[in-house]
């Protein structure tokens, strides 16, 4: 899934704006962050959105169940 794409952040948290106020972000590196993107490559590829920011860089996105949750990976494109 992030093949020549370079993981910058993530996020986890209510679904809207991604602002914040809902959740919070973690460095890729870190704990939460690892967990993150663990959890976006093992859910099923149909359920996993992608977001393109047109500037080379974007997100994926998957939603819980319930549509109130959302765990975000933003990704910059490789070169």
């Amino acid at each position: 899934m992030f093949e020549n794409q370079i993981v910058t952040d993530t996020y986890n948290g209510k679904t809207g704006c991604a602002c914040g106020c809902g959740g919070d972000y973690s460095e890729a590196d870190s704990v939460a962050g690892q967990k993150r993107i663990k959890k976006l490559m093992n859910a099923d590829p149909k359920l996993v959105k992608f977001f393109d920011f047109n500037n080379n860089e974007g997100c994926y996105e998957l939603e819980n169940e319930d549509q109130t949750r959302v765990t975000r990976v933003y990704i910059k494109k490789g070169e």
